[in-house]
């Protein structure tokens, strides 16, 4: 039972600390109000019977969960935290997490998502059954997830091509992958009929889905440098990581199916589903906001596919040089030219002690690195303050995501 115990001193952690904010640095920041901002408040007014207009770009699922359960504001930000907590001791076990993954990916900062009135925490859940159900090769777990997913979450544009590619590469047998596709494109199908079908029954109409998203300035067109988010630079920071993870998701993706099938073992059918989502919303949130990344970090780090591709990494079998990780940290301070880290020497070093940071990420693979242990607890160290400071921005209804 270390998982759980893992999981329950990590949280009694960021409670304690929450509650020492709440009483000496921010006083008052827990009370109800403050975790009502931004899609929080979407998700309250659906749920107290509000669901027309712009709000039906938001998925019914967590709302009316809201609704028939009857939860206050607090305990609905109760529940969604145990859903998330359960659902990541559930892939800790299926996985078998060390004690020091586990407390990396619970310290992942946009993890204050899954503590709030957002569908986040149930999005986990859901995800984690498909993810479940790919390792155990247990289709209907697959399919129920999928299911759940897209009456959740608008994810249906990201989900159902990363579950095709997925059974492309894994399965072996042609006519099984058309079945499954097919299978896919029902549930799927199934799904945006069941939204539609309780969207018309609150507004008596069925608002054009891709209207709406145009309206929240959604659709398709060319990216423009440099790349930004909304809030200015600490957001454009906080998403620009979640593109880069995109970015070294797919090389790692291409890599991995590269050397199986050179060394004509098996792909794993849960990384390279997480894999293809992380790669597929990255590119969807480019070339649909024109270069604004607002959100992405949430889309991307706020997901157990992020955990996946992760734990991915932390096993795979690569040694780095010195002079290799020297190039990729250059790569990285070069990379953020793209979100216009040149227009100030502050906001330079800002995006130097970034790339800093995410070099850690490298140096757990550096070949002359016997224990991995010592850089995830500098990783570790450094999410615990980012995962405080993004929650107490949120509650304090600055933007993060």
């Amino acid at each position: 039972m270390k998982s759980i115990s893992i999981i329950g001193i990590y949280s009694i952690f960021f409670i304690s600390l929450a509650f020492i904010l709440n009483g000496y640095i921010f006083p008052g920041i827990l009370s109800e109000v403050h975790f009502l901002n931004w899609d929080a408040q979407h998700y309250f007014s659906i749920k107290n019977g509000n669901y027309s207009d712009f709000r039906t770009a938001f998925f019914p699922f967590f709302p009316l969960f809201w609704k028939i359960s009857g939860f206050s504001i607090i305990g609905i930000t109760l529940i969604n935290s145990l859903i998330y907590l359960l659902s990541l001791f559930w892939l800790s076990k299926v996985f078998h997490f060390t004690s020091i993954q586990l407390l990396l990916f619970l310290s992942i900062p946009s993890a204050i998502f899954y503590y709030l009135p957002y569908t986040e925490a149930f999005f986990f859940f859901f995800s984690s059954l498909i993810i479940v159900g790919l390792k155990k090769k247990n289709y209907p777990l697959i399919y129920l997830g999928l299911f759940l997913c897209v009456v959740t979450r608008p994810s249906f544009t990201v989900l159902a091509p990363a579950l095709f590619l997925t059974f492309w590469f894994t399965l072996d047998n042609f006519k099984e992958k058309i079945k499954q596709c097919l299978i896919v494109s029902l549930i799927v199908l199934i799904g945006i009929l069941s939204v539609l079908a309780i969207q018309y029954v609150y507004n008596q109409s069925a608002e054009n889905y891709f209207t709406i998203q145009q309206g929240w300035g959604n659709f398709l067109q060319i990216p423009q440098l440099p790349f930004t988010s909304w809030a200015g630079g600490f957001n454009v920071r906080l998403d620009g990581v979640a593109f880069l993870f995109s970015i070294l998701t797919g090389l790692l993706l291409l890599f991995t199916i590269k050397r199986m099938k050179v060394q004509k073992h098996s792909l794993s059918p849960e990384f390279i589903f997480s894999a293809f989502y992380i790669v597929g919303i990255g590119l969807l949130v480019l070339f649909f906001r024109g270069g604004s990344l607002f959100s992405l970090n949430r889309f991307v780090f706020a997901t157990p596919f992020a955990v996946i591709v992760l734990y991915h990494w932390l096993k795979f079998d690569i040694n780095l040089s010195t002079k290799q990780i020297v190039i990729i940290g250059i790569g990285i301070l070069l990379f953020w030219l793209l979100f216009g880290s040149y227009v100030h020497i502050q906001a330079m070093l800002k995006f130097l002690l970034l790339s800093f940071y995410l070099v850690l990420l490298f140096l757990v693979k550096h070949k002359k690195t016997q224990n991995y242990r010592y850089w995830l607890i500098c990783l570790i160290g450094i999410n615990c303050v980012f995962q405080l400071l993004l929650y107490v921005r949120f509650l304090s209804n600055t933007w993060v995501g």
